[in-house]
């Protein structure tokens, strides 16, 4: 195990990227990594190249690449792919393990596990980690980045009495033309609100949402935005995602309706749906074809539960709730659990 560092902890973040795969993880370990970089760790990825364009693109710093085998104090995985059997091998270059998981579905040889599903719990991981891993479960460890904690204070907690601004965002992603499809809905169902929609530039809804800007004042596209958090804090409401950018909504007190857009993200959207956090619809690419939980299409299930949001006592409810459930800090709290381990573990190995 030589090549240890011995002065300022080294942690190699490996979040999962790619065709189908979206930002959401490395997003995340970014959030992760301000924090423990701003608590003087020294950071790295092991990333492809779509991993690495989004830490070129999101980052506020830059962020040195790293093969995945390299010795590190710990080594944090962000991958649906990785379980067990895989992570013997990656933790044989690393005194420690690190896992992000939202799925609670495989077993994981993590020292520190991470999952910040609403209203999971460590006994959902019974049996599937070592004994005496620290296992830190829900929403208090969303790893947020720092620019939402920070726009956090600028949100007002009382809501409009009418929607005058509508944000519309899925991500890296645009599963089946998702975002074209939200926003023509919406462009008609608010014909008076502002839409802002923020889009990659690779996106299928490209060419549909830039014909409709000529015919539908208000609407404005956001390519590759950066500043999500700035578009968030002008929005009454927000469409979106119901993957990690749901903590970002929740964290600045947004009204939102979120879509399951995989099926990963089904349990999270369910369980802030029935807790009153959001409200909450799944999503099947094809239109006009039957959600999976019922008859309706998805644009169907989409302006049912805008229409409901033009109640401004349902968006206070949905902010009041958006906001305790999700204060923005997790990535502190975890930052300081893993340097813990990490400090223990040099202690006991002498160096």
């Amino acid at each position: 195990m030589g090549g240890f560092p011995m002065t300022a902890p080294r942690i190699i973040f490996a979040p999962a990227a790619g065709e189908g795969v979206g930002g959401g993880h490395v997003m995340r370990c970014m959030a992760l990594a301000q924090a423990l970089a701003a608590r003087g760790a020294d950071c790295a990825f092991a990333v492809n190249a779509a991993g690495e364009a989004i830490l070129n693109r999101f980052s506020d710093r830059s962020w040195p690449i790293a093969p995945i085998d390299t010795p590190a104090d710990m080594l944090v995985l962000d991958d649906y792919d990785m379980a067990a059997g895989r992570e013997a091998r990656l933790k044989e270059h690393a005194r420690l393990l690190g896992v992000i998981d939202d799925l609670a579905d495989r077993p994981h040889l993590a020292d520190v596990l991470v999952d910040p599903g609403d209203g999971r719990e460590p006994g959902h991981y019974a049996g599937l980690l070592p004994e005496e891993a620290r296992v830190l479960t829900g929403s208090s460890y969303a790893l947020i980045r720092a620019a939402f904690v920070e726009a956090r204070s600028q949100r007002p907690t009382t809501v409009k009495p009418e929607i005058e601004r509508v944000f519309v965002s899925f991500g890296l992603s645009d599963v089946g033309g998702v975002t074209a499809r939200a926003v023509a809905l919406l462009a008609a169902l608010a014909p008076d609100a502002a839409i802002d929609v923020a889009l990659p530039s690779h996106s299928e809804s490209l060419n549909r949402i830039a014909a409709l800007i000529p015919v539908r004042p208000g609407l404005t596209l956001h390519l590759d935005a950066i500043d999500v958090a700035g578009l968030l804090l002008r929005a009454d409401v927000a469409v979106g995602a119901g993957g990690a950018s749901t903590w970002e909504r929740c964290c600045l007190g947004v009204p939102s309706i979120a879509v399951a857009v995989a099926e990963n993200q089904r349990e999270l959207v369910a369980q802030l749906a029935d807790t009153g956090v959001v409200l909450g619809i799944p999503y099947t690419p094809s239109t006009g074809t039957p959600l999976s939980r019922g008859a309706e299409t998805f644009e169907d299930a989409l302006g049912s539960a805008f229409l409901k949001l033009r109640d401004p006592a349902l968006r206070q409810r949905l902010a009041d709730a958006s906001f305790a459930a999700c204060d923005g800090l997790g990535a502190r709290r975890v930052a300081e659990v893993m340097l813990a381990q990490i400090s223990r573990t040099r202690s006991l190995s002498g160096s």
